[in-house]
């Protein structure tokens, strides 16, 4: 019965939570993007920071409206880049190409649809979101990927921003980052996940070696590789198994006691 609701629910479609994704993604970029540009003399990191707050901002969405909001994320999306793009334009003169303004349209609708679904499923509205039979489940090794990406950047580029730590302090936030994402995924997920979120920060720790040369122009020695992937192993290994800890914690306060 509960399924069939939301598969009412999100039959038509639902204007306020457009609105909603709007003002918080709003909020999000203006916040960030000027934080990290006021710190990284970079051009690749301010769009980054960007980007991904419009999969924060379909999470959000996601995760907290009833049923399934997936295009209601993706027109937010879209409201807001047509905003950040008359912004650039009018408000700070900046001439930008046709083909700008189509390539940041498909990227908003993009991230913002991504977000929104990682958003069902850690809601568990979507079906296929379980890894009956003992198989591995796919879609939970890609909401690790998305969650961790997003917590790895922001633990190193805004907390580096607002506190100007050194190194030794950006690889403690890192590592929190994983174990974090570990957390998420093993407590959100309706069954065992330790093997997915494990595949996923193994996939993150890639994507990041890849990220580092985009974002600072620099090539890191490969044994970095080699001890990040060791490290995230461990690192998400340990967070799934705390977030499994904290769902069986959590359905047994649910269960009422049955007295005699």
């Amino acid at each position: 019965m509960e399924n069939q609701s939301s598969v009412q629910q999100s039959s038509s479609f639902q204007w306020k939570w457009v609105w909603v994704g709007v003002l918080v993604g709003a909020g999000l970029i203006a916040a960030f993007v000027a934080l990290v540009d006021s710190v990284f003399h970079n051009p690749f990191i301010p769009p980054l920071i960007g980007s991904l707050c419009f999969i924060v901002t379909g999470i959000i969405v996601g995760y907290k409206s009833p049923g399934v909001t997936i295009r209601e994320a993706s027109v937010a999306g879209i409201i807001l880049m047509v905003f950040s793009l008359f912004i650039l334009t009018f408000g700070v003169d900046l001439t930008l190409p046709a083909g700008y303004w189509i390539f940041s349209f498909v990227l908003s609708f993009f991230f913002s649809m991504l977000g929104a679904w990682v958003g069902e499923q850690l809601q568990g509205t979507l079906p296929g979101s379980s890894n009956e039979g003992g198989k591995i489940s796919l879609p939970w090794i890609a909401v690790g990927v998305v969650i961790g990406f997003l917590l790895n950047n922001f633990s190193v580029f805004l907390l580096f921003a607002i506190f100007r730590f050194g190194v030794t302090q950006i690889l403690i936030s890192l590592g929190i980052s994983f174990v974090l994402t570990g957390v998420i995924t093993g407590y959100r997920s309706p069954t065992v996940t330790i093997r997915e979120a494990v595949a996923a920060g193994i996939a993150l720790v890639i994507v990041d070696f890849l990220l580092v040369y985009l974002g600072f122009n620099q090539w890191l020695p490969i044994w970095y590789l080699v001890v990040g992937l060791i490290a995230s192993f461990f690192f998400n290994l340990l967070g799934s198994w705390l977030g499994e800890q904290l769902q069986i914690r959590a359905s047994r306060q649910a269960t009422p006691v049955q007295s005699n």
